[in-house]
């Protein structure tokens, strides 16, 4: 991969790595303050927004795998995985 391969896949994601990180962690705060209210009896607004940070903590692990195979190499070999 170049440094003009590495930039085109940047541009690829209409979020960089970093931002979708900090909006992950921004809804983290966001449950983090309904589970201090709610407890274990929470109601659908705060079951909804657990959800939706699940399925954006998997997306962003999924990212992560993504690049970590992006970058991989085959030992012994000049070709990716």
């Amino acid at each position: 991969m170049t440094l003009l391969d590495g930039l085109d896949y940047y541009k690829m994601y209409s979020d960089s790595d970093w931002e979708f990180t900090l909006k992950v962690q921004s809804l983290a705060l966001e449950v983090l303050d309904l589970i201090s209210v709610y407890g274990d009896h929470p109601d659908s607004r705060a079951l909804r927004a657990a959800h939706a940070l699940l399925v954006k903590i998997e997306t962003w692990k999924a990212m992560c795998l993504k690049e970590r195979m992006g970058t991989s190499r085959i030992p012994g070999s000049s070709h990716r995985s």
